[in-house]
């Protein structure tokens, strides 16, 4: 399949189409299927294996498999300290959100935002959010869960967060974000 650039009002890029690692050193990759042991020597925020994970803010590229039912959020600025792109990217579970009170994720979420919003210079910060079941049954989650991430951004960050390549059928899709370049990859199984 060839690459196909999706127009989007927001700095990062996303990609329809296949993505190859050029340096897996150079890659923080988000499992949300991992094990405790791999959150904590990656520096993730979780609740646990099929929760929702939380990269650290970091400058590398950013990897995540095995967006179902699930939503993404990827935040991007620019290092007040070392001028190069930093980011983070998120895989969590719509379920995740409806808990009384504020759920885990959203504070966990909240806090990177701040973080973010502290590392970044000023007029940097972008937002995406992507993936989710889009149809059927699960509209109502999907949105409310869209809302939900949307309005925890804005409040934290004071920026949009558009929504882009919802899923309108049942499958799974892979992402890859390229931090330099900003290329935002998706590939869908």
């Amino acid at each position: 399949m060839k690459n196909q650039i999706i127009t989007s009002p927001i700095k990062v890029h996303p990609v329809v189409g296949n993505y190859k690692v050029a340096d897996k050193n150079k890659v923080t990759y988000v499992d949300y299927y991992g094990s405790m042991f791999f959150f904590l020597i990656n520096n993730i925020q979780t609740n646990g294996t099929m929760s929702f994970c939380i990269s650290a803010i970091d400058s590398k590229d950013k990897e995540s498999r095995g967006y179902a039912s699930c939503t993404g959020v990827l935040v991007t600025g620019v290092s007040k300290s070392t001028g190069k792109n930093i980011s983070f990217l998120t895989h969590q579970n719509v379920n995740n959100f409806y808990l009384e009170g504020e759920s885990l994720f959203i504070r966990s979420l909240k806090n990177r935002l701040e973080k973010m919003r502290i590392f970044s210079k000023e007029g940097t910060l972008h937002a995406v959010i992507f993936g989710g079941w889009n149809f059927g049954q699960y509209i109502p989650d999907y949105r409310r869960s869209i809302e939900q991430l949307q309005s925890v951004i804005d409040y934290s960050c004071s920026i949009p967060a558009p929504v882009v390549s919802p899923k309108l059928t049942r499958s799974t899709d892979s992402v890859y974000f390229e931090n330099d370049t900003l290329n935002l990859f998706r590939k869908r199984e």
